[in-house]
Formats: structure tokens, C-alpha cells, sequence
């Protein structure tokens, strides 16, 4: 009877050391599961960030060569504007020079 106490406490310690290393195998093999799990998100995470990125600087470069065409053409027609008003006053100021050589010369 002690015999086969003995044999059962044998047989539950093997028992034990046999679940326990059960246990350490899982445990490593969750363990490297879990890390590939987390790679292919930081993976996926990466590759949808660098998609809201492009997406982002397209929509800013996009949005930014209309602003430029906009000032551009803005620019374009301030300077045709000006360009009239300095050629409206250049006759007048024609005029000007013209009377003020003509009266100049009768003065003389």
C-alpha cells in the first residue's frame, strides 16, 4: 500500500512536470503568435498611415495649386490694371510735357 502511494505521488509530481513544460511550450509558442500578431498590425497601421498621408499631401497639393492659379490670375489682372492706369496717365502727362514745352517756347 505505501508502495502505491509512492508510485502515485510519483506519477502525480511526473504528471506535474510534464504539464508544467506543456505549459512553458504554449506559452512561448502564444508568446510568438502574439508578436507576429502585433507586426501585422504595426504593418497594417503603417501602410494605412502612409495612405492617409499621400492622401493628405495630394489634397494639399492639389488644393494649393488652386490657391496659386487663383493669385496668379489675381496678380495678372492687377497688373494688366495697372498697366492701363500707368498708360491713361503716361498720355496725360504727354500732355502736359507737350504744353508746358510749347509755353516755355512762346515764352522765350
Amino acid at each position: 500500500m505505501f508502495v502505491d502511494e509512492l508510485t502515485k505521488i510519483k506519477e502525480s509530481e511526473d504528471k506535474a512536470e510534464e504539464i508544467r513544460k506543456e505549459a512553458k511550450v504554449d506559452s512561448k509558442k502564444r508568446l510568438e503568435e502574439a508578436h507576429a500578431q502585433a507586426a501585422d498590425i504595426l504593418e497594417k497601421a503603417e501602410a494605412e498611415a502612409k495612405t492617409i498621408h499621400d492622401s493628405l499631401v495630394k489634397e494639399g497639393t492639389e488644393k494649393s495649386e488652386v490657391e496659386y492659379a487663383a493669385f496668379l490670375s489675381k496678380t495678372e489682372e492687377d497688373c494688366k490694371r495697372m498697366t492701363e492706369a500707368a498708360a491713361a496717365r503716361e498720355e496725360k502727362a504727354i500732355e502736359l510735357i507737350k504744353e508746358r514745352i510749347v509755353s516755355a517756347g512762346v515764352d522765350s
